[in-house]
């Protein structure tokens, strides 16, 4: 007799706690989704030359997942660019603030004449902030002179 009323007892606690559990089961859910990219898109461009030039969110926080660059080089030539996260001395990425040179995970892509190269990043390629900065930085290592190498970077933001 009991273990039968044990077993009764058992059950009537825990169908009075399974609303419950489903609600904090749908706001640790709830949290999470809220904490992972994407929050926020962002969409930046950027003409590069023989120095480091830098775009991105900027101050704050934030974490950057880029999810595609797209360079387009209009020049006769082709060319071959840097890019990695860039730490920079300034506020912002714009070209007001100095870039002192890459942070982690440099890259180099050669961009045909007058042609168009876009990657793609199914899985965000993150740049974590650096001193408080988020930044994306690319230059063109062997330039020509009758074109310019453009760059769209798209990405999302936490």
């Amino acid at each position: 007799m009991n273990r039968t009323h044990a077993l009764s007892s058992i059950a009537i606690v825990l169908a009075a706690l399974a609303p419950h559990a489903a609600h904090a089961a749908g706001a640790i859910k709830a949290a999470y989704v809220e904490d992972v990219i994407p929050s926020h898109t962002f969409n930046g461009e950027m003409t590069l030359g023989t120095s480091l030039r830098a775009v991105g969110p900027g101050t704050g926080t934030a974490v950057f997942g880029i999810t595609s660059l797209t360079f387009t080089n209009t020049d006769s030539a082709r060319q071959l660019v840097f890019f990695a996260p860039a730490a920079i001395t300034g506020s912002d990425c714009s070209v007001n603030s100095a870039v002192l040179g890459a942070v982690v995970s440099s890259m180099y892509v050669v961009v045909p004449a007058n042609s168009t190269l876009h990657l793609t990043y199914p899985t965000p390629w993150i740049v974590a902030p650096w001193q408080g900065t988020t930044c994306f930085g690319a230059k063109v290592v062997n330039p020509t002179h009758d074109g310019d190498v453009l760059v769209n970077v798209v990405g999302v933001l936490n």
